[in-house]
């Protein structure tokens, strides 16, 4: 096997790389009695050879592409093009890398049509080469073999270099090059180890070979020492439920959709129904990726996925870029054992630059097309290949591999599993090759755990321990932990390994699942020492072992892999969760958005802390007796006082109210409420998505909860309205939110029923201006003066009391249970406030059908009056419409005074 490898100094430019290889290729054309102008620039195409007959009369233009991506169709279509409106005989084309998918089929075509083969032809590395040994320009690699074990001998790489011409063989061994020896082209003469190591540079792939030396060696002496060779870890699932490694297959539950897909596009592949060879299986930290893998790959094992092999390597286990072809030659050994591929089939990459052509996997492929059958090689935590400049070759060579596959179209594909929440700069080369491929990839997106998932691996979670989780807690698990799988299984071993009783799990559930404080119990249990060299590979990972072996006792490292804070991939140590990594480097812990659904409302929360001030802590079951309450809603309720930390388990099962809060008053309850319900995911929200005092009407709070909420597409809609309107009276004792009228308003500062635990509203509904502008002023003057505000009976005295009822209806008063009458609001002036009303009427559906039909020029008071009473489904009569009618104009004139409305 034979290859060419063209280089020149990083420091040359493109242009000056081109002219090199076109000197090149120019020095095999000139044997072949060729006369050559270098780069030719004429009207409308630039060509970069052009060669005319020394001894008959002939024009050839040559295109010159030295790359190693595979060259598409449109490079063949262009020269054909230009040889057409040049009236060249033929056209030419070298170059040093294969054809793509749609350019070899080009090439095909072009060979079964006589006339265009005439006029086209392609000249790949290995046909440069044999023109090269045929002219005498290298020697023939097969006279240097004697130097070898023929059994060790792999890939002969021809190196073309400014410095010269040089025959790299790599020598393999277990299956994989290892070493490296370098000859003169020319002469055949071995060159010394300085110079071999040289010529190694010039690749980075080839640069991780180990130099041998066999200037002392002839006739089929063989190499006695081994080789080092990093190993590729495979990725492994845990030993137990609770361990925190991958999930056994066993234990594995839920994702059968992507389940479903991803066996249906590996069915595809196999037969050959998509030309896609990559897939992508993409989702935040701790979402499951690695478990998901490796429940395929043992649906495979099982033959639950028909002629296939699927092999999960662990990507932090990489040290250089050999690493690619370790993964795929165990991926076709994974095959061989599976029986996917016959026993006599002997895995063997002779090259790390270009492992598909090695004469084992060529060997492989072509049974593969024979049986109908598929090798899958996934690499797990990809993204790890980005963390560390040195490894960016190997992130090439998965991605030459991809582009491979792509243009051999074997059935072969090549899996990725991403981490979305990390982000690549622009600048980042992995950036350009994760976009670059993106059209030759299948991605799949973990979704997050529906209820029935969580509730499935509850259960057994709770057989594997033969312990229970508490209703309370288990509904808590599945409200909180829909997206978040780590953290499910995370809470899940604290709970069953270190809470022995039912009761005692309500003092869990106060901790407002505080990820900080379960990292925080994790390393209490460690020594200073264990905690230096966990922190020491979370900062450098993935590290060596060697090098954390270094600084750190034996002792340490494998306490911490007993503990399975500490994982050994390969050669390199690394912690497992990234999650825990992060928190560990900069004390980073993901936020989990609080999203519970309360089960019960501010009043009777209330009479619980009434009743339990002064008393030693008592049982939920003991507590509801006092307040009428059964069992099983006095714990929905006590789950709602615990997640507002409200209340406070003393000792297993029984409660106290919390220490966090000296003053039990209604508004010290209101005042601490809003504190912990800031962290609401939709308050957090309403904060950044709705602007203080912009009214929103009923159906717009249920819609705006509804988007807000997670998973509320689960719910029906009779159900979000509940939850909606229990947070919103939330939301307005607290005094975050604010009633006005109908309308719910973000206020300026706390909201006017902060506190209020009943507030009697007057009337409710559409405005239908029945008191008249100049009452509803006079009013608003009257409360704006005022500092208590007024009584109804007053204002009812002052003939105000419809003036009371259109001010309410706009939401601009308060209404309280003793009956006096106060403005929601006091802006700076009165003016301000009457601006603010003003505003607002425009936006009363009452007085935009009458809007428009004044513009419409319908002003009679009766047709208004219909129009009002069919918009509205009112059952009025003629003169009660006309009433109406009279009076929202009088409105909308005094809004809109330059109109004459009335």
């Amino acid at each position: 096997m034979e290859h060419l490898l063209l280089t020149c100094p990083e420091s040359w430019t493109t242009d000056d790389k081109g002219t090199f290889f076109e000197s090149f290729i120019s020095q095999l054309l000139r044997p072949m009695r060729l006369r050559i102008v270098q780069r030719l620039r004429v009207t409308g195409m630039e060509i970069d050879l052009l060669a005319k007959g020394e001894d008959e009369p002939k024009t050839i233009l040559v295109e010159c592409k030295a790359q190693r991506d595979p060259l598409p169709a449109d490079v063949i279509s262009k020269l054909l093009g230009n040889v057409q409106i040049r009236k060249a005989d033929a056209g030419w084309l070298f170059s040093t890398s294969d054809l793509s998918k749609d350019g070899r089929g080009q090439w095909e075509e072009i060979k079964d049509d006589q006339h265009l083969a005439q006029q086209f032809v392609w000249f790949p590395p290995d046909k440069i080469i044999d023109v090269m040994k045929s002219q005498r320009l290298v020697v023939d690699p097969e006279s240097l073999v004697n130097y070898f074990d023929l059994d060790s001998i792999g890939d002969w790489t021809l190196v073309v270099s400014p410095t010269g011409h040089f025959w790299l063989v790599q020598l393999v061994e277990n299956g994989i090059p290892v070493r490296f020896s370098v000859f003169h082209a020319a002469t055949g003469a071995l060159t010394n180890k300085s110079t071999a190591q040289e010529v190694a540079k010039y690749s980075p792939r080839l640069s991780s070979l180990e130099f041998m030396d066999v200037s002392n060696r002839s006739g089929n002496s063989r190499v006695t020492s081994k080789s080092s060779k990093a190993p590729v870890a495979r990725v492994i699932f845990g030993d137990t439920w609770d361990d925190p490694r991958p999930t056994r297959p066993s234990d594995f539950v839920g994702r059968d959709d992507i389940i479903e897909e991803l066996t249906g596009f590996l069915v595809d592949v196999r037969d050959y129904k998509t030309s896609t060879r990559t897939l992508a299986i993409q989702g935040p930290s701790g979402w499951g990726k690695s478990s998901l893998v490796l429940k395929v790959a043992d649906l495979a094992k099982k033959e639950k996925i028909g002629r296939c092999s699927v092999t999960a390597v662990d990507t932090r286990s990489a040290i250089n870029s050999a690493f690619v072809c370790e993964a795929l030659r165990m991926a076709f050994q994974d095959a061989v054992e599976q029986g996917i591929l016959s026993s006599n089939i002997v895995p063997r990459v002779e090259s790390l630059s270009d492992p598909l052509d090695s004469k084992g996997l060529k060997k492989a492929i072509s049974e593969l097309r024979e049986r109908r059958a598929c090798v899958v090689l996934i690499f797990d935590q990809f993204e790890e290949l980005f963390s560390k400049e040195e490894l960016f070759e190997t992130f090439n060579a998965v991605r030459e591999l991809s582009l491979d596959l792509d243009a051999r179209q074997i059935p072969v594909v090549l899996g990725f599993v991403w981490k979305t929440d990390v982000s690549l700069p622009q600048q980042h080369p992995g950036y350009h090759l994760w976009h670059q491929i993106s059209d030759r990839r299948r991605t799949f997106k973990i979704r997050e755990f529906g209820s029935g998932d969580i509730k499935r691996i509850i259960n057994r979670a709770e057989v594997a321990s033969a312990k229970k989780v508490s209703p309370a807690l288990r509904a808590r698990l599945v409200e909180q932990c829909q997206n978040l799988p780590w953290l499910l299984k995370k809470l899940l071993v604290h709970v069953l390994q270190r809470i022995s009783s039912e009761a005692s799990q309500y003092l869990f559930l106060e901790r407002e699942l505080d990820v900080e404080l379960l990292f925080k119990e994790d390393l209490s249990v460690l020594q200073e020492d264990h905690v230096r060299c966990l922190t020491y590979v979370a900062q450098h990972a993935p590290i060596a072992v060697a090098e954390v072996e270094e600084n750190f006792s034996r002792e340490a490292t494998n306490f911490l892999i007993h503990s399975h804070l500490l994982v050994r991939s390969g050669m390199n140590y690394v912690v497992y969760w990234d999650i825990f990594r992060d928190y560990l480097v900069d004390g980073r812990v993901p936020y989990i958005p609080w999203a519970r659904t309360f089960q019960r409302g501010p009043a009777i929360t209330v009479k619980v802390l009434e009743q339990m001030k002064g008393l030693e802590p008592r049982s939920i079951p003991d507590i509801g007796s006092r307040i009428g309450l059964k069992e099983r809603p006095a714990f929905n309720l006590f789950g709602d006082l615990v997640a507002l930390q409200l209340v406070e388990s003393t000792s297993p099962g029984l409660y106290a109210l919390t220490h966090y809060l000296q003053d039990f008053e209604t508004t010290a309850v209101a005042q601490f409420v809003q504190s912990q319900l800031r962290r609401h995911i939709v308050v957090r929200e309403l904060t950044s998505n709705w602007e203080r005092e912009e009214p929103m009407d009923p159906e717009g709070w249920v819609a705006f909860f509804a988007t807000a909420l997670p998973r509320s597409s689960s719910f029906s809609q009779k159900t979000i309205h509940q939850y909606a309107n229990r947070f919103k009276n939330w939301l307005l004792f607290s005094g975050i939110l604010e009633q006005r009228g109908r309308w719910l308003v973000r206020p300026n500062g706390n909201g006017a029923q902060m506190g209020i635990l009943e507030s009697k509203i007057l009337r409710l509904g559409i405005f239908l201006g029945t008191a008249g502008p100049d009452s509803l002023v006079r009013l608003l003057e009257l409360l704006f003066q005022s500092q208590e505000g007024l009584t109804r009976v007053q204002l009812k005295n002052l003939a105000l009391r419809n003036a009371v009822g259109d001010a309410n209806t706009l939401g601009l008063v308060l209404l309280d249970k003793g009956g006096s009458v106060r403005l929601y609001t006091k802006p700076a002036s009165l003016e301000d406030l009457l601006a603010l009303v003003k505003v607002q009427l425009l936006k009363e559906k009452a007085i935009l059908i009458v809007r428009g039909a004044v513009q419409l020029e319908k002003t009679d008071r009766a047709t208004i009056g219909r129009l009002l009473q069919k918009a509205i489904g009112a059952k009025w009569k003629e003169a009660s419409a006309k009433r109406y009618a009279t009076g929202l104009l009088r409105y909308l004139d005094w809004v809109e005074p330059n109109k004459q409305h009335v």
